[in-house]
């Protein structure tokens, strides 16, 4: 099935795009003076992760069978779960958090994304223990995560 993925979506590229003003006067200083807190720097306290928030990693898996591993795990857990496949990429929905795998010229890139840290672990553990399972032939080496900055 060929279809469009989510992280395309119009309704996100279509948002206008609010200056520093609108921040300035929607959150105010939010240093720890403005907090009551003493001995801080100053500047904007970090603004802590909320549900609904999207966390994301990222990780490369060299092969020279990029396309051959991504549609082997597509209509593996095409079983299970809904998958979008194109030529290119593999969108793949569990339940804690969604996941794509991606072809690339080094190999395949994989993507998982989930609205908690928990769902993010979840979601790569499932994906990277079959992709090495799948892979077992090219003895790969366990994936190397990377959140983005």
């Amino acid at each position: 099935m060929i279809s469009s993925f989510p992280w395309r979506s119009p309704s996100l590229s279509q948002r206008p795009v609010r200056g520093k003003d609108w921040l300035n006067k929607t959150v105010g200083n939010c240093g720890p003076a403005a907090a009551g807190l003493s001995g801080g720097q100053g500047g904007p306290l970090p603004r802590k992760v909320q549900k609904g928030d999207l966390m994301q990693s990222t990780a490369d898996f060299p092969t020279a069978r990029g396309a051959q591993l991504m549609q082997t795990m597509a209509k593996h857990f095409g079983h299970k779960i809904e998958v979008e496949i194109t030529e290119t990429r593999a969108l793949m929905r569990f339940q804690p958090g969604d996941a794509w795998a991606e072809i690339v010229p080094e190999g395949l890139r994989l993507t998982v994304r989930s609205d908690t840290p928990e769902g993010v672990a979840r979601v790569r553990e499932v994906v990277e223990s079959h992709l090495l399972r799948f892979a077992h032939r090219e003895d790969p080496r366990p994936l190397v995560w990377a959140e983005p900055a």
